[in-house]
């Protein structure tokens, strides 16, 4: 199983947005760790926007974009957002493939994924 660095920062407090970081290729056998990390950032820092970065994924495969999917779920349920940024070119080129750009915020970094939910 390819080994994962999950990492999370509350970068400000009102509206409480959080930088989620993901550092590893995301496949069927992790992506579940994906998933139980998002859920315990959110019961743990209640934040209402997280800004998810992708720069340290270089692989993703079907279970982590459904991963991502229900992320997006789960924030939007809080009236907040999720917004990528910083992917890498390949992963970039994949979520256009399976036209996944049309559904999740993107971002080509961290100012840019802040100045989205602060502009919301």
């Amino acid at each position: 199983m390819p080994e994962l660095n999950l990492r999370h920062q509350t970068i400000q407090d009102s509206p409480r947005i959080v930088v989620m970081q993901i550092d590893g290729e995301v496949d069927f056998d992790n992506a579940r760790q994906v998933e139980n990390h998002f859920d315990s950032v959110l019961q743990e820092a209640q934040p209402q926007h997280v800004l998810l970065d992708l720069s340290g994924v270089p692989f993703g495969d079907s279970a982590f974009f459904s991963a991502l999917l229900v992320c997006r779920e789960e924030v939007m349920k809080r009236g907040g957002q999720l917004i990528l940024f910083s992917l890498r070119p390949e992963l970039s080129s994949t979520i256009r493939i399976l036209t996944l750009d049309r559904v999740l915020s993107i971002r080509p970094n961290q100012a840019a994924a802040l100045a989205a939910v602060q502009n919301q």
